[in-house]
């Protein structure tokens, strides 16, 4: 197994990871924003 192989099969690894990492970062931003939205109509129906 050459050095290029290594690296090639190494940055795959941080691909996936990069692509993991921002699935999970858009998912907190997607829930965050739909528990303040939420937030927002239920302060708007007290008001």
């Amino acid at each position: 197994m050459s050095w290029i192989d290594v690296l090639s099969q190494v940055s795959i690894l941080i691909g996936i990871w990069v692509a993991i990492a921002g699935l999970q970062a858009w998912r907190k931003e997607h829930i965050g924003k739909r528990q303040v939205e939420l937030a927002e109509d239920m302060l708007a129906l007290f008001l």
